[in-house]
């Protein structure tokens, strides 16, 4: 008696066969990739920031989804903070990602090559192999839209409207781990709209899955509210200071660069598979949902990783679109020859997005593959430069500190000019006997300015004119050094300040001008913020007796 074929329309039929075990052992090289390097460099910017994040637990965040924090929190509470703790949830998104990207491949119709192709291009691309190396806020945007994509899939083949609650739930996650989430789910509307699958524009049980999507977004939106919305205020500012400067052309070369020019091929072919193969018409509505979020995305003057977790759906339907051609023209070789040069080229580009090499050697390394185009490296590798100086920035801070009397370090004020130094400061610096920093660079602003008078503070970070205008005695006591830092975090000065000219503990509020920026204060926000601070300190210096220089 011949054993039944499986049938791919059915969950019940995944069962761990051979293909599955290929999918499974890809997932785990992924995983091992990550895990073996994660202790190369050291912590991130970003990720001391999180974690003081996940410390402070809340419904928002000003510029990152809780879900990050939260994740870390969780982490945290079972395996301390290790590197290998910190990067995990990452490391297992990724390597999750690989395994569904070659799922989706198998149930769209594809067989093993079609399955090993979209699994491997996932794992080469450099963003996700940067993005599963930290803790980051686009570590899980791909495997979130991927099971977003992967339940529609299931949705559409068989039936189950149910699966619209899912969805739902998908989407509301997503959603608390980067609002981005919603150009998707704005894409994949016009996508039903537009293809036969319109009719579940009707049904019941979407409108169940948006009304799920919406409570479990709610508690983030009333924080959002009761605090002014300052996402928002955050995303304007990036926007207005930094993605507007991104020309679209370098956005749509980007989509390539990044996500391996060799997997070109594969996810145009995805894209075309879904928009124009008899095979693809159930599936449709994803090609569109892609289109019509890169059109969002240019308008906006998106980052270019902003789409990236749009391309596994589309390696997915690339390698069956592949295998399917390969098989009709009885070509044997493509099932040798691609899978080698995809090999042979992530191990040309694996320094792009693993820290495999010292930082020096990245720098020219990375100089050399792009020709010479970047004369500021750093600009691409700025990733692992932050990861470098931040327990030596510390440790300087910590030697200015310990001059200080008794009653000075009772009282001592140490305000910093971004996260990340407050985040090594909070990470680092009790082990030191150093207070919580001051820093009113996002989430910092609403933690506030802490218990210290501000009558002394330690300060770097910050301008010398800013300081200056701060305060009325201003000494260095000491320079931090770090030469493979980003150039902005090499040479700091620390001051020692004393006579303070204002209030900083009073004027707060009014330094939530500069707060939510993300990319350094602009000459004009600066201007702004001096007049502010000016007209604060003109109309409180009578009653404190304070000359105004």
């Amino acid at each position: 008696m011949k054993p039944q074929a499986a049938n791919l329309s059915r969950p019940s039929s995944f069962v761990l066969r051979p293909e599955v075990a290929v999918l499974v052992s890809l997932a785990l090289l992924k995983l091992l990739l990550h895990l073996c390097l994660n202790g190369r460099y050291g912590y991130m910017r970003d990720e001391l920031y999180f974690m003081e994040c996940g410390r402070r637990l809340a419904l928002g965040y000003v510029d990152i989804g809780p879900l990050t924090p939260w994740l870390w929190r969780l982490t945290h509470e079972l395996l301390g903070d290790s590197l290998l703790a910190v990067r995990l949830p990452s490391a297992l998104a990724g390597a999750l990602t690989v395994f569904l990207t070659g799922w989706l491949a198998r149930y769209l119709g594809g067989g093993r090559f079609a399955q090993f192709l979209a699994a491997f291009a996932v794992i080469i691309a450099p963003v996700w192999l940067q993005t599963g190396n930290i803790l980051a806020l686009p570590s899980f945007e791909p495997l979130l839209w991927l099971i977003c994509i992967c339940l529609m899939a299931v949705l559409f083949k068989t039936g189950r409207r149910d699966l619209w609650v899912w969805v739902g739930v998908a989407v509301g996650i997503g959603f608390l781990s980067k609002p981005s989430v919603a150009f998707l789910a704005i894409g994949l509307g016009v996508g039903l709209l537009l293809t036969a699958q319109r009719k579940y524009l009707l049904d019941k049980w979407l409108w169940f899955g948006v009304l799920i999507a919406l409570a479990i977004v709610l508690p983030n939106l009333i924080w959002q509210a009761q605090n002014d919305w300052p996402t928002w205020e955050f995303l304007h500012g990036m926007n207005r200071d930094l993605m507007s400067r991104i020309p679209r052309w370098l956005f749509l070369l980007g989509q390539v660069i990044y996500q391996h020019p060799l997997n070109a091929p594969i996810w145009i072919a995805g894209l075309i598979w879904f928009l124009a193969a008899r095979d693809g018409r159930p599936y449709r509505a994803f090609g569109w949902a892609y289109l019509v979020v890169l059109a969002l995305l240019l308008v906006a003057h998106s980052k270019i990783y902003y789409l990236a977790p749009a391309y596994p759906m589309l390696l997915a339907a690339g390698g069956v679109a592949i295998e399917a051609s390969a098989s009709r023209r009885q070509w044997r070789w493509p099932k040798v020859v691609l899978p080698a040069v995809l090999v042979l080229g992530g191990l040309v580009t694996a320094p792009l997005g693993l820290p495999i090499l010292s930082i020096q050697r990245t720098d020219a390394y990375v100089g050399a593959m792009t020709f010479g185009a970047f004369q500021k490296v750093y600009e691409i590798t700025g990733t692992w430069h932050d990861q470098f100086g931040w327990e030596n920035q510390v440790t300087t801070v910590a030697d200015v500190f310990s001059r200080l009397t008794p009653a000075e370090k009772a009282d001592c004020m140490i305000l910093v000019g971004n996260f990340g130094q407050a985040g090594a400061l909070d990470f680092f610096g009790p082990a030191r006997g150093l207070p919580h920093p001051t820093c009113v660079h996002q989430n910092y602003f609403f933690w506030g300015a802490g218990p210290a008078s501000g009558q002394l503070a330690i300060v770097y970070g910050l301008s010398r004119d800013m300081v200056d205008f701060l305060f009325g005695q201003v000494e260095i006591a000491a320079t931090i050094r770090c030469a493979e830092c980003m150039p902005y975090e090499n040479n700091l000065p620390v001051y020692v300040c004393r006579k303070p000219l204002l209030s900083i503990k009073d004027a707060w509020p009014v330094l939530r001008l500069i707060a939510f920026s993300n990319t350094g204060v602009s000459p004009a926000k600066g201007i702004q913020l001096r007049d502010a601070l000016s007209k604060y300190r003109a109309a409180r210096a009578p009653s404190r007796g304070v000359a105004i220089p």
